[in-house]
């Protein structure tokens, strides 16, 4: 019998494993068939070559501190096919995910820019600790905005207020439920955030804004000055229409004046 033939290998929080055991590993079989890798939480671990194939389907990399955009574009090279992963020359994914908590210089524009570009259907993305700026989300914007429902852009430390606010004020993401923003420290313009949940959620779009401390506090501060304005608006609006002049009425205020002035002079004798 030949070698076997695996299509699912999944190795889950693997801290202290080093690459010459993962070699190992891509040795003792014949990948050719496989569909699924996953390699989560496994700090020193990048996958070889031996793993990329054409049958390969889902590539899901996560807390890894050794990949970087070499590595994306090598598995893009050999990987057509993929539909949840990461890649640059595959025109099929739907979800990526390459958040991590360090190293977070080895993903940037160069790659994650280029992975939007040519991706327009996807709908979920990760880039949680990646060190991209406004262009990839620009990017993102021009190139799957119409699709994108979920977004995870946690310590995107790069990510400024010429990005989001404006990508969502133009209304180039009409479907996105779930924005994750904690730790962005140069995103200060919250107009354009709190108008566009409240618009999503006119529409029956339940939109999940995920903040910390810091960003929540400038969130619920705008949505008070919002308030106010509103607030301000429907008065002035009330008090314009009481008193609109060119009504065949009395005006409110008139007929104030009027109603003083007739006390004044029939006071009422107890």
């Amino acid at each position: 019998a030949g070698p076997s033939k695996p299509q699912t290998l999944v190795l889950n929080k693997l801290f202290h494993a080093r690459q010459a055991s993962l070699d190992r590993i891509a040795d003792a079989f014949d990948y050719s068939s496989l569909k699924m890798l996953e390699i989560f939480m496994c700090p020193k671990l990048k996958p070889s070559t031996s793993f990329m194939h054409a049958s390969l389907k889902s590539f899901i990399v996560a807390g890894s501190k050794v990949l970087d955009d070499s590595a994306l574009v090598s598995v893009a090279g050999r990987c057509p096919n993929l539909e949840v992963s990461i890649a640059t020359r595959c025109h099929k994914l739907r979800s990526i995910n390459i958040g991590r908590k360090r190293k977070g210089h080895l993903i940037t524009d160069h790659s994650v820019s280029m992975l939007a570009k040519n991706n327009p259907y996807l709908h979920t993305i990760g880039l949680a600790g990646c060190h991209i700026t406004d262009r990839t989300i620009w990017q993102l914007a021009m190139s799957c905005g119409k699709r994108i429902e979920r977004l995870s852009l946690n310590n995107c430390l790069f990510v400024t207020d010429q990005s989001i606010p404006i990508v969502l004020s133009h209304n180039l993401m009409p479907i996105l439920s779930v924005l994750e923003i904690r730790f962005i420290e140069k995103l200060t313009k919250f107009d354009p955030i709190v108008t566009f949940r409240r618009r999503q959620n006119a529409r029956g779009i339940n939109v999940l804004i995920e903040t910390c401390e810091v960003l929540l506090q400038r969130l619920k501060s705008c949505e008070k000055r919002m308030d106010q304005r509103i607030s301000q608006r429907i008065f002035c609006d009330i008090s314009e229409w009481a008193n609109n002049l060119a009504d065949e009425d009395l005006s409110h205020e008139e007929l104030l004046r009027t109603r003083r002035m007739g006390a004044r002079k029939n006071p009422i004798i107890s």
